[in-house]
């Protein structure tokens, strides 16, 4: 089980005088001293606790009757030790912590060249997560959410990422003077089914693949060239020129 919580309180009642009543934060004392004489009823005794502690760094306390009530002054999601009772030291709702808390670790991770980064945003409970690469290889990513016990867990615990797509426009580019060529005799673009996502699991699922039916449309084809325009050939298609316009057809 989390111990603690968010708030405590601590009743405080008659006592004579000489005497003294504390709260304690870290082992911290923090003491008022009974010295009326005749003593001092608890709710006296509770206003002089909450005066004594009202310096504390972490913890704020208020004093109502004979109680004195206690609550984080911070958002850092440590603890503290108040008389015995952990006070998580957090000024947020338990989800909205967590969920900015994640946010902040996934936005801060240095992802490696090769990979595909996240980006995340947090709106109280709930986290948002985008692959910052546009396309539809951000769809190959299954996020798992892993809880010790059923006292903190993230739903769904595990979410494939969709939407993407990717529908774009693709400029192709021969830099001769880079590559140390003086003419380009032949180029390809060659198309190939999209590789199929595993529908997620742990561990992660293997299967054959799938025959599945794709397209590709092609529009707006241009080539450009200052030394002159050559035929171009497109794998999968029909020969294509800037004389002759035929469609290309599917993969």
């Amino acid at each position: 089980m989390v111990p603690g919580g968010l708030a405590g309180s601590a009743t405080y009642f008659y006592q004579n005088a000489p005497s003294t009543a504390s709260i304690t934060v870290n082992g911290t004392a923090y003491t008022h001293h009974v010295t009326t004489p005749g003593g001092e009823s608890g709710a006296t005794i509770a206003a002089g606790v909450a005066a004594a502690a009202a310096g504390d760094p972490l913890v704020t306390f208020s004093a109502s009757a004979n109680v004195v009530s206690f609550s984080s002054k911070v958002n850092t999601g440590a603890s503290a030790n108040v008389l015995g009772y952990i006070l998580w030291l957090i000024t947020d709702p338990p989800a909205t912590f967590i969920a900015t808390n994640l946010m902040s670790q996934i936005n801060g991770f240095s992802w490696g060249a090769n990979s595909l980064p996240l980006s995340a945003t947090a709106a109280g409970g709930t986290i948002t997560i985008t692959c910052t690469v546009p396309g539809a290889d951000g769809n190959s990513i299954t996020l798992y959410a892993i809880s010790k016990n059923a006292n903190l867990a993230i739903s769904p615990a595990v979410a494939p990422l969709t939407g993407g797509i990717s529908d774009a426009v693709w400029n192709v580019t021969v830099d001769f003077s880079a590559l140390g060529i003086s003419q380009l005799k032949q180029a390809w673009l060659t198309f190939a089914p999209q590789i199929q996502n595993a529908t997620g699991g742990n561990p992660w699922p293997v299967v054959d693949y799938q025959d599945t039916e794709w397209l590709v449309t092609v529009t707006n084809w241009s080539v450009a060239d200052p030394n002159g325009v050559r035929p171009l050939r497109i794998a999968g298609g029909r020969r294509w020129s800037p004389e002759h316009r035929s469609d290309i057809g599917a993969g």
